[in-house]
């Protein structure tokens, strides 16, 4: 597993002979087709600086879907053959078994349940925040002193640029740049690659579990409620300022500071030269 939150999981797997990762979400139907235009939206983007979506399903586990059938039928089965005293084991093959397992004990559970796996390129390097939290971008000096290094910060943030541009291009503004959601792999001659992850479909599964729900959004955006190109210009800002501090941005939860402060932006102490290495 590479990944998990509290509505889906993340796995690597293989798809048409290719290393991928597999997004296990699980929402109601009433989400379902919200999340499948999302998917739509996402599969036809197409660019180096952008996660590339590839594929995604869905599987019904509701006792009125083929799935439930299945199951139901399993269930009757095992029930005839195990006695009252004991409980009943279940085989969903060769559907996989849901994440949430008491469903198939719950018909009137399993009607509001449903899975949707999403396949996208895998990338080898992990999120921006993992990066961030074992300090690939900052070097510590003999004095205690620190300094960002300029090679690794350039990289990403060049990749970062391109991805936006080209999802802007197309009319897509993210509304939730953040560290999380960029993705990093390693090019053919060794380059650091950043890959925008949209975050469209996130926002419909509503799976803010992982972030605060202001980190990667700019103050306007909060109050106005609505999008627009130069929110996600001030969200690259507070990237950069990560990848240079070597910590999280104050304008994030985890710094204690809202999205919406107003002070000065001020780099850590310790900070003393730049690095060209």
């Amino acid at each position: 597993m590479l990944g998990c939150g509290s509505s889906s999981r993340v796995y690597e797997g293989t798809w048409n002979g290719r290393q991928v990762a597999v997004r296990r979400m699980v929402h109601s139907p009433r989400k379902l087709k919200g999340l499948q235009r999302a998917l739509g939206i996402c599969q036809k983007l197409k660019h180096r600086n952008v996660v590339e979506q590839l594929h995604s399903f869905t599987i019904d586990y509701s006792m009125s879907g083929a799935v439930g059938a299945l199951i139901k039928k399993r269930w009757e089965v095992e029930v005839q053959r195990t006695s009252p005293c004991s409980r009943a084991t279940i085989s969903t093959a060769p559907f996989p078994e849901p994440l949430d397992t008491s469903i198939l004990l719950n018909p009137k559970k399993a009607e509001g349940y449903r899975e949707t796996f999403a396949v996208q390129e895998l990338c080898n390097q992990g999120s921006l925040s993992s990066a961030l939290y074992v300090g690939h971008f900052t070097t510590v000096a003999a004095d205690g002193n620190w300094c960002p290094n300029l090679v690794p910060i350039l990289e990403v943030a060049s990749g970062v640029a391109a991805g936006m541009e080209y999802l802007h291009s197309q009319s897509i503004c993210h509304g939730d740049l953040q560290a999380s959601c960029v993705l990093l792999n390693t090019d053919a001659d060794g380059s650091l690659v950043a890959k925008v992850l949209p975050s469209e479909v996130q926002r419909l599964l509503g799976s803010r579990h992982t972030f605060s729900q202001t980190d990667g959004m700019s103050p306007r955006h909060i109050s106005r409620g609505s999008l627009q190109p130069h929110d996600d210009v001030l969200s690259f800002g507070f990237l950069i300022w990560e990848m240079v501090a070597g910590t999280a941005s104050p304008h994030s939860s985890s710094s204690g500071c809202s999205a919406g402060c107003k002070e000065a932006v001020a780099f850590p102490p310790g900070m003393h030269k730049v690095s060209h290495a």
